[in-house]
């Protein structure tokens, strides 16, 4: 059940990314485009698939009838916020994880 919801939520992730670039893409490419973005996720070929995934959405943004320029910029979209989020959590959570040193706490 997790696991329906994880990918619900990431298709519409990827729904709202290609709305937000201003195109009209169906549900089958979207569904595509998301399950594509998931598979990447398990199939390391270079760290952190870094070039191998926007090739391929670019490829397969190819194959619907946009450029291929568009699907490359989904997916860098998309990775972007990946690591926006992970930064800005990253920097939430540091503060309540590493212990403040003596100076910081008597100034």
């Amino acid at each position: 059940l997790l696991c329906i919801v994880h990918y619900v939520l990431y298709y519409l992730r990827v729904w709202v990314t290609v709305c937000a670039l201003g195109v009209e893409a169906t549900p089958l490419e979207i569904v595509l485009f998301s399950t594509a973005l998931l598979l990447s996720k398990n199939f390391n070929i270079l760290p952190g698939n870094i070039g191998l995934l926007e090739l391929f959405c670019g490829y397969l943004s190819d194959q619907f009838g946009y450029s291929a320029s568009l699907g490359i910029l989904i997916s860098s979209v998309i990775r972007a916020v990946d690591y926006l989020v992970v930064w800005i959590c990253g920097a939430v959570f540091a503060r309540s994880i590493i212990p403040r040193s003596a100076s910081e706490e008597n100034p």
